[in-house]
């Protein structure tokens, strides 16, 4: 459902200055548990998962996004 009389082409920064939210990122080095999970599975609460870097590709993840040693998780939360 759109309202037409709203503008929703907003960005990330538009949104951010109505909440206070902070960026963080985990680098998955080798032991750490979250290696061979989907997103799904991570259970990750009010925590968002925002982009992973995967090698030189840099993607939007979606649930089915299998996480490899050495990706880069980029997440947001309330600060």
């Amino acid at each position: 459902m759109v309202d037409d009389s709203q503008n929703v082409m907003k960005t990330f920064s538009d949104y951010q200055d109505n909440q206070e939210m902070q960026l963080f990122q985990i680098r998955l080095t080798p032991g750490l548990r979250y290696i061979g999970d989907h997103i799904r599975d991570l259970h990750l609460g009010d925590v968002l998962a925002v982009l992973i870097e995967l090698g030189d590709e840099t993607i939007v993840p979606c649930g089915d996004v299998l996480l490899k040693e050495g990706d880069v998780l980029v997440m947001s939360n309330e600060a």
